[in-house]
């Protein structure tokens, strides 16, 4: 697997406490903000970077989380700070420290320990999953590296919805044509967004979250009909019930470096894309309790196309339910050209619901086709549940009953490790026209065995055609 690449640094035009060292290399930036009033830190971890403190806050898990046997805390911890070059970073732990691992795509980071401390060195941007004494995802810190940001908006800018640092209770903040939405590093903005037009912005280093009845089955962003849009850098606590960030009918999104920190309260989807095309997700975070990406047609007068989507680089993580999703709702003509690589998925879900790390549902007539999945490293902890499910169907979210189709599907590369576990792979059509057909695994792998299609845990239903195994 690739490496996780950095996204981008450049001068800084920043708000904030920086601080300038000189390093192996070269000189570096680093750029933290002081906590937000009368938000609660952390109890468990505190952390600096080249001297300076970085805030770490909490998100809460749901009340199912909370009572499955694999999980310890009922909060867990995140902070982030924007910086370029070499930076040194400390964690300093509650709790005496026998181990502590730094996981980000593609690597794992050396680490130096000293009873409470923990002192490791970062040179690229990216979002980290810091575990420690080997407790998983018990009780993590999620640390969010971003690289620093270049000519931002400044406040009084025309077109610009400007919040600065400190506490905001915006309420529901409403986009049009060519205006930009900034939440400032330091910023913690209470509200919703809803956006609907061409060239809309919206970018930042601050937290926006909902929370309170108020928003109660409401999206914190939701892109209806937009064109041209661009999301980059702010963390979303997702703090009720509701998908997290939707597009609805959209065309030409950019997704980079988003932060979702959920998992909070049930039905709280992280990024769904509805009947939208030409879409990249780049070096984003997502944690939920229920799908990480799900991907839908949702339209049902002019069943629009969900086409053309790319996602790289992404850490995904749910608790209870499936890490990818298309499908299901099911209301657009094609599904097509979409690609997941590149990715790290470090715990799969509990096996409380019967969820996958992939799930590939073509209902309602949908022509599902042209789908890589490539380069995903998996943890697993011994499910015994589906791993992976392709089946042409319809089920109880469909609005007809008829199933769709399902062709030219490739997983290559894709690696589940960790516990041994049922894993199982199940591949069905539904019938002589509802077909899975031109699927192929290559060089993929359950904890280093190949799988192959007499593998014990590959699962063939009927109406299914042209199924390669490659080791």
């Amino acid at each position: 697997m690739k490496r996780n690449r950095m996204i981008g640094l450049g001068t800084l035009c920043a708000a904030g406490v920086v601080s300038i060292l000189s390093g192996c290399g070269g000189g570096s930036t680093v750029v933290t903000h002081p906590p937000v009033a009368g938000e609660a830190l952390s109890a468990e971890y505190t952390v600096e970077v080249n001297g300076q403190p970085v805030p770490i806050y909490t998100a809460a898990v749901s009340e199912d989380v909370k009572e499955a046997p694999l999980y310890l805390d009922p909060e867990y911890a995140f902070g982030g700070f924007e910086f370029a070059g070499r930076v040194e970073v400390v964690v300093r732990s509650l709790k005496p420290l026998n181990e502590l691992t730094v996981r980000t795509v593609g690597q794992d980071l050396p680490v130096e320990l000293r009873e409470y401390t923990a002192t490791f060195w970062l040179e690229h941007a990216g979002n980290f999953l810091i575990e420690r004494n080997g407790n998983g995802r018990k009780d993590p810190l999620l640390l969010f590296a971003n690289p620093l940001e270049v000519n931002p908006p400044k406040e009084g800018d025309p077109n610009v919805i400007y919040f600065g640092p400190g506490r905001h209770h915006a309420g529901v903040v409403t986009l049009t044509n060519n205006q930009t939405l900034y939440i400032a590093g330091g910023s913690i903005v209470t509200g919703r967004v809803e956006a609907k037009g061409d060239n809309i912005r919206i970018l930042g280093r601050g937290v926006l979250e909902n929370s309170t009845e108020e928003f109660d089955w409401k999206n914190i962003v939701l892109l209806d009909e937009c064109r041209n849009v661009r999301m980059e850098g702010i963390t979303l606590r997702k703090n009720t019930r509701g998908w997290t960030l939707v597009t609805r009918n959209c065309d030409g999104v950019e997704i980079s470096n988003i932060k979702i920190c959920g998992s909070h309260s049930y039905n709280d989807d992280g990024i769904d894309l509805c009947n939208t095309r030409n879409v990249r997700i780049e070096a984003c975070f997502v944690r939920t309790n229920d799908d990480c990406f799900a991907f839908k047609g949702m339209d049902d007068e002019n069943r629009s196309n969900c086409e053309n989507i790319e996602v790289s680089n992404c850490m995904m993580w749910s608790d209870l339910c499936a890490t990818i999703l298309l499908g299901d709702e099911s209301r657009a003509e094609y599904m097509r050209n979409i690609v997941f690589e590149n990715c790290f998925v470090p715990y799969l879900s509990y096996e409380k619901y019967p969820k996958k790390f992939l799930m590939l549902h073509s209902c309602e007539g949908m022509k599902m086709e042209n789908i890589r999945i490539e380069n995903i490293e998996i943890g697993g902890e011994g499910q015994i549940r589906n791993y992976i499910e392709i089946a042409s169907e319809f089920n109880q979210w469909c609005t007809t009953k008829t199933a769709g189709s399902i062709r030219n599907v490739l997983l290559k590369n894709v690696h589940l490790g960790g516990a041994n576990g049922g894993y199982d792979i199940v591949v069905k059509g539904f019938d002589e026209t509802h077909t899975v057909e031109d699927l192929r695994f290559e060089g993929c792998t359950i904890n280093g065995t190949a799988l192959t299609k007499n593998s014990p845990n590959v699962q063939l239903g009927g109406f299914t055609r042209n199924l390669v195994f490659q080791p």
